[in-house]
């Protein structure tokens, strides 16, 4: 009888033929051997899927879902994660990659802890040739419950949502991902939504460790950045998309049943206007013919924006509560380190001069995370 496998490495694919094979051979290098990689191809238009195939010739663990059509990351996941036999779920992002040891601590971490329905764990994330450590969690392997996980993450500036920097027991999340409406075509803001759903879910253990175990590389000159900043289809989906996620979080209000996932609820759906809002922003500065050139005021909009994302959390410290008003207090001030840090960074891309091909500045800014 066959084994099932530990972990399913979920990898959705579409136009990535120059990153996918880094992405798999991280994959099966893993020092722990007992794992399915999944490959969602996502009808792309390049050779991506070739490549595929030809990994999937030498190493067996690899196997290969075709989409019926192109339906993107959201669905694209959750098809990889109901074809998935292992007992836990990671999900990596083509253009990104594994450490070697990964698969072999998270084992390590499961086995000694049963019940566990999500690790989670740092990254390494790759900017412009520099790299730094994006630290979520601080201890060395530490067992802790819903509300203390919560409040961890809250405290943190970095995004908490990523699901690629976590590790998901797949019996957990596919009955979470049962509690959402059927049709979803998200291109963006779908890691919110499937992270929110989850803990909203969880019953098992949850487990933290301090190790950076995935590597997230970040292409801003990426030809899909460029033009989520200056296409207006794509911009409207975007404000779509954040639209619907954030209904989709405030439609889960029954399943709410602490204050910590309540508190969590409102910082995300005001997380997420915030974003819908600054891309409803460039999209009107994009409209008008004097404002065409979005980089230069794109510091404009995300400082005046950012500013107003402090006020909600200052505004709000009287109306949480003693308990809860704390945990407002270090969201102020990491968000205060993080706008900071955001206009020394829109500073920087303003002034900077990059040479393209007429001689002029191209430079795309970012979106801080």
């Amino acid at each position: 009888m066959h084994k099932s496998s530990t972990f399913s490495i979920i990898l959705p694919v579409y136009n990535v033929e120059k990153y996918l094979a880094r992405a798999l051979k991280s994959c099966i290098k893993q020092s722990f051997v007992n794992i399915e990689i999944l490959v969602i191809d996502d009808c792309g238009k390049d050779k991506s899927l070739e490549i595929a195939k030809k990994f999937a010739k030498y190493d067996d663990r690899i196997k290969i879902l075709k989409n019926p059509k192109n339906l993107g990351l959201f669905t694209s996941r959750l098809n990889g994660a109901k074809y998935a036999t292992g007992e836990y779920l990671l999900f990596l992002d083509p253009d990104d990659y594994l450490e070697q040891q990964t698969c072999e601590k998270l084992a390590k971490i499961i086995k000694n802890n049963p019940n566990t329905d999500l690790v989670g764990f740092n990254m390494q994330i790759t900017q412009n040739n520099k790299t730094r450590k994006k630290v979520l969690y601080q201890h060395k392997n530490y067992r802790t419950n819903l509300q203390s996980f919560i409040k961890d993450i809250l405290k943190t500036k970095e995004c908490f949502w990523n699901l690629c920097g976590n590790c998901f027991n797949r019996k957990s999340f596919l009955h979470a991902c049962s509690t959402l409406n059927d049709k979803k075509d998200l291109s963006i803001g779908e890691d919110a939504l499937l992270f929110f759903v989850f803990l909203t879910q969880i019953k098992g253990n949850i487990i933290t460790i301090k190790h950076a175990l995935y590597h997230y590389i970040r292409r801003e000159n990426s030809l899909s950045s460029t033009k989520r900043l200056t296409s207006k289809k794509e911009l409207n989906h975007c404000i779509s998309d954040h639209h619907q996620v954030i209904e989709e979080i405030k439609n889960h209000s029954k399943y709410l049943t602490s204050s910590a996932l309540l508190l969590l609820k409102k910082v995300m759906c005001f997380e997420l206007q915030y974003y819908r809002t600054m891309y409803a922003f460039i999209y009107h500065l994009n409209s008008t013919k004097k404002f065409r050139n979005i980089r230069k005021y794109y510091f404009y909009s995300m400082t005046i924006l950012y500013g107003i994302k402090l006020s909600f959390y200052a505004w709000h410290l009287k109306s949480f509560g003693r308990k809860r008003s704390h945990m407002l207090i270090f969201l102020v001030k990491s968000k205060t380190k993080s706008w900071l840090s955001l206009i020394k960074r829109q500073v920087y891309l303003l002034f900077s001069r990059k040479k393209g091909r007429g001689g002029g500045t191209s430079v795309t800014p970012s979106f801080p995370l």
